[in-house]
């Protein structure tokens, strides 16, 4: 069975932002889709897809709601809108 990467507590702003809350704001996702990403990365295709019964979503499903997340709050963050590749 996977460990895994240790979680990351002391999260440090990002370098280059103006407002600290804005780049503690930025690292945090950062840590965030680290961590999705560490849970993720090994799985085979059709782990990713299954849909288990009595339920409508896969694991591939949550990872895209968390990108559409993601993208708004990078646009959020930003004060603009995200390039439309993102999205």
């Amino acid at each position: 069975m996977k460990q895994g990467r240790p979680r990351e507590y002391g999260i440090r702003p990002v370098l280059g932002f103006a407002d600290e809350t804005v780049a503690l704001a930025a690292a945090v996702l950062d840590e965030l889709r680290a961590r999705v990403v560490d849970q993720i990365e090994d799985l085979p295709r059709n782990a990713l897809t299954f849909v288990p019964p009595g339920t409508t979503l896969a694991i591939s499903a949550l990872v895209a709601h968390l990108v559409w997340a993601e993208v708004g709050w990078i646009e959020r963050i930003a004060g603009t809108r995200a390039p439309s590749d993102l999205h």
